[in-house]
């Protein structure tokens, strides 16, 4: 049995989502519970198509490839544009969860719920391998920088040693009889 949305359900009909409860208008439950499970299957493609472009990321992190990862980046930048507009269609539905899955029959509870538990456990996975990977950028931006620093110093060393010899301090450098 389902708990209605709506105050004001006659009986014997299927619970009505209240517009004033943000569901986007008067659809019996079942038709939000399909819409959301839509939307949460679509959301779970996009977050696996991020996940496997991670792993793409993260090789070409490791090979040291910065156009190549530059596409990669832009493509999950695709998917998370599509994400935020998937995020901002299930809002009406995440302000009033409670009141909104409550109302789901025992089955749409289910699928509503395993749904966001893979979504969940994707997003984490996800978040917790761009931190990784961040890190491993941040080391590589640390060690170029490193080598830039090196390459900088030994250029002056070398560029202070030519403006010594050409003012005649070069010759204290070799030998006495020279």
């Amino acid at each position: 049995m389902t708990t209605p949305i709506s105050a004001s359900t006659p009986a014997g009909q299927e619970p009505v989502a209240n517009p004033d409860a943000g569901f986007g208008g008067p659809l019996p439950v079942a038709d939000h519970a399909d819409a959301v499970v839509l939307l949460l299957e679509r959301q779970r493609g996009l977050y696996e198509q991020l996940r496997e472009l991670g792993e793409k990321q993260r090789q070409l992190i490791q090979d040291q490839l910065p156009e190549p990862l530059l596409v990669v980046l832009s493509q999950r930048q695709q998917l998370v544009d599509e994400l935020a507009q998937i995020n901002h269609e299930l809002e009406p539905y995440r302000s009033n969860w409670r009141r909104f899955y409550g109302a789901l029959s025992g089955p749409d509870q289910k699928r509503v719920g395993g749904l966001v538990q893979e979504v969940e456990t994707l997003l984490a996975s996800i978040i917790e391998k761009d931190n990784h990977d961040q890190t491993q950028l941040e080391q590589a931006k640390r060690l170029v920088g490193d080598e830039l620093g090196l390459a900088v110093r030994a250029g002056a060393a070398v560029h202070a040693y030519k403006t010594q010899f050409a003012a005649g301090r070069g010759r204290q450098l070799t030998d006495r009889k020279g």
